[in-house]
């Protein structure tokens, strides 16, 4: 396990503090927009009668309500605010102002103008996306593969990005954009070259490639395409209301703290669905999508697709990957162990009538799915 130490507490405090400013900001600037008309009936709707919620009424910053229905939040979020329980609610919002600064810096033009530079190895192979949404079958998949070594969710990419923020001038949430977005042909090489160094202690062969796959990542498909250029990024996606169920009955040893509200796990599917949406604009064909329902209904088809991608020729041992002895360290490591079935596609409809705040929070993202809504 990671040994956390009294410099990562530091940086969590730091995040904490980063977010709670955007927060007021945000809230204070969405209280401009709307009529006070709108807000005191919110109130007398919401808020109800009695001393805690004189002290909703009276808070100094949410004078309004938030009309984005990305972040979504309205009077009913102020007691989990008042009563200290921010931790979901700011790692929502913090990957949703993280999403929108790296929307905002990587376009197709930045790609344009930066061609080169970078790492030029070919070995990791990046599989990214929702947590519970078929990575950890992708990477039995492809780990069954004589040329694919897997490894497990490795905290690299994270700690570069960690340490690309420290270098920003600001303390602003998604600053290492602009740290990123400035770097040399020569610094970005050094990027990648770092990462592969430290992602050596996880390998155990001499296999050419190897598997990274920690979901969170999506948040650095930037940083993936600037330092390792020749590196395989694929996007486990799955159906957004049996994915987000799935992640809420799952209890995380660590992280994802999102995961335990359904509206903030909206949100959070909502925002990665429209980043890769965007990278998907800004750099065509560079990332694979497999759809988890569409590797269950025909896993052949999906798994040869898959190895074309990544440029490897099709074995049938792939297809057997249940049959794999190698440890498999996450919430899917029993289901791997067996061939591919159907069961757990459609469980979420059985609790269907408890998730409307998950839909609500989704938005156009599950109407639209497997299709993008327009941004």
């Amino acid at each position: 396990g990671l040994v956390v130490t009294c410099q990562d507490e530091k940086s969590q405090h730091k995040n904490k503090a980063k977010a709670l400013k955007v927060l007021r900001a945000r809230l204070l600037e969405q209280a401009q927009a709307e009529q006070r008309a709108r807000i005191d009936q919110e109130r007398g709707n919401q808020v109800g009668t009695g001393e805690r919620a004189e002290k909703i009424r009276t808070y100094n910053f949410p004078q309004n309500r938030v009309t984005d229905h990305r972040i979504g939040l309205t009077l009913h979020s102020l007691p989990a605010i008042l009563d200290g329980e921010l931790e979901p609610l700011i790692e929502a919002l913090t990957t949703h102002f993280q999403a929108e600064r790296l929307k905002a810096v990587f376009t197709r033009g930045f790609f344009a103008s930066h061609p080169g530079g970078g790492c030029p190895a070919a070995s990791p192979i990046f599989i990214i996306g929702m947590p519970r949404s078929g990575s950890t079958l992708l990477e039995q998949i492809l780990a069954c593969h004589s040329a694919v070594e897997g490894t497990t969710e490795l905290p690299e990419i994270i700690t570069l990005a960690r340490e690309l923020r420290d270098l920003a001038e600001t303390d602003d949430i998604g600053a290492y954009s602009d740290v990123l977005a400035a770097m040399s042909p020569e610094a970005l090489r050094g990027l990648g070259e770092r990462y592969l160094e430290r992602t050596l202690v996880h390998r155990k062969t001499n296999r050419p490639h190897f598997i990274d796959k920690m979901p969170n990542n999506f948040l650095h498909v930037a940083m993936i395409h600037l330092a390792l250029p020749n590196a395989k990024i694929i996007d486990a996606r799955r159906h957004p209301l049996a994915c987000c169920f799935s992640n809420f009955k799952q209890h995380y040893a660590r992280g994802q703290r999102f995961s335990y509200d359904l509206t903030d796990l909206g949100r959070y599917y909502h925002d990665y669905v429209m980043l890769m949406a965007h990278f998907d604009g800004v750099l065509p064909g560079s990332i694979h999508r497999v759809f988890y329902e569409q590797l269950v209904d025909d896993t052949e088809a999906e798994v040869r697709r898959l190895l074309d991608y990544c440029g490897l020729p099709f074995e049938p041992a792939c297809l057997r990957f249940f049959e794999s002895e190698r440890p498999v360290r996450t919430a899917s490591s029993e289901q791997v162990r067996l061939p591919i079935y159907r069961d757990g596609i459609e469980q979420w409809r059985h609790f269907e009538s408890w998730l409307d705040p998950l839909k609500a929070a989704l938005g156009p993202v599950l109407d639209a799915y497997p299709a993008v809504p327009e941004s």
